[in-house]
């Protein structure tokens, strides 16, 4: 079973009986997460982003085995990992917090992300027209290897991604 969420159009594999909308998960049993205190592991099914309208349209992209080590302490959710890679990309996490809020889709996140492109992005179907452009609107966030830097805010929901330096 495929699940959409957000607007990105983050798609994910699930076995089973199908998750509630990001928009009605709570945490927990009840409206405060403040009060759940725990650590978690999770090595997630193959993920996917969907191809998607930002300033420019793009293909789908694999994510491969997307890992997470979560700390949830004080109303605070800490990734101590998030890491995912994959022959068309590799990305991970640093310093990434969610403030749990009761309704979970609205808690606010922040952190900064590492995204490098390989070669499988832009083998795929469209994208090889893309290269130069999509290089030249992230020049300023280029690390040395060659991947680029975001400064991750918003909500679950609705993450908000900007430009940010190596």
């Amino acid at each position: 079973m495929l699940q959409h969420c957000g607007p990105l159009g983050l798609v994910r594999r699930r076995i089973g009986t199908p998750p509630k909308p990001l928009e009605q998960q709570r945490v927990g049993n009840g409206p405060s997460p403040k009060h759940q205190p725990g650590r978690t592991g999770l090595l997630q099914h193959p993920v996917a982003v969907g191809g998607g309208a930002l300033p420019i349209p793009l293909p789908r992209a694999d994510l491969g085995q997307v890992v997470a080590q979560v700390q949830v302490a004080e109303g605070k959710a800490t990734f101590q990992k998030l890491e995912a890679t994959s022959p068309d990309l590799e990305l991970a996490c640093e310093g990434l917090v969610v403030t749990l809020q009761p309704r979970l889709a609205y808690s606010p996140i922040f952190g900064r992300a590492r995204l490098k492109l390989g070669d499988g992005f832009w083998q795929k179907s469209g994208t090889s027209g893309l290269r130069a452009a999509v290089e030249a609107n992230l020049a300023p966030a280029r690390g040395r290897d060659g991947s680029y830097w975001f400064q991750i805010t918003g909500t679950l929901l609705s993450p908000q991604p900007r430009l940010a330096a190596p």
